[in-house]
């Protein structure tokens, strides 16, 4: 039985990814926010690795991007620079340190879809995530990794994007003529690309 530990286990994709793996017979452990606060990377080197055969990052941050790049807090854009990139990097590198062999698993977006100078920050560490993890994958042939990229997600993200500025209807309005994407289906294709070992999937 291999053992997977899920990184933002608490709602939408991590959630689903939980339920799935844990339906076909997974050992999963799940953290979210109160086990491992990634606005501090440099915790996660404190946590032990050895043991999981699996690490997927679910975790994900944008809340106040909706405000555009001057009138979101400082506060939190740097949470986003932190958890979303920083913190993506770091789970890599403590991982790939702890195993001799393993899988990575990481979210990234689609580019084709929403992208507005609003996200400016947001999609700069998606972007860099990416542009990072494909040099350092060069160093960590060891350690499989998985990019799932995919464009818009119906859950609690976007919410935690308006910080409680918008009612549920308009925040489903906000989504506009692009395809949106249920968690339980991203899970699905994440999980089926997994037991494919596959490098990338790009979700639509």
């Amino acid at each position: 039985m291999q053992k997977v530990l899920l990184i933002g286990s608490s709602g939408g994709i991590g959630s689903a990814c939980n339920t799935i793996l844990s339906t076909k017979g997974y050992n999963v452990t799940g953290w979210h926010s109160a086990e491992l606060d990634l606005n501090f990377p440099d915790k996660i080197f404190e946590k032990d690795f050895s043991s999981y055969d699996i690490l997927i990052n679910c975790a994900a941050h944008n809340q106040g991007t909706y405000r555009g790049f001057l009138k979101n807090t400082n506060e939190n854009q740097l949470s986003q620079i932190m958890v979303n990139y920083a913190s993506n990097l770091f789970l890599l590198k403590h991982y790939a340190n702890s195993r001799t062999s393993g899988k990575y698993v990481w979210c990234s977006t689609d580019l084709t879809a929403g992208v507005t100078p609003y996200k400016s920050v947001y999609l700069s560490t998606k972007v860099g995530s990416k542009f990072a993890i494909e040099l350092i994958k060069q160093e960590v042939a060891h350690i499989s990794v998985l990019e799932a990229e995919f464009g818009q997600v119906r859950s609690n993200l976007r919410y935690r994007n308006f910080e409680g500025t918008l009612m549920a209807e308009e925040i489903e309005n906000s989504y506009g003529n692009f395809t949106v994407l249920s968690s339980d289906y991203v899970a699905q294709n994440i999980i089926l690309a997994i037991e494919n070992n596959l490098e990338k999937v790009t979700i639509k």
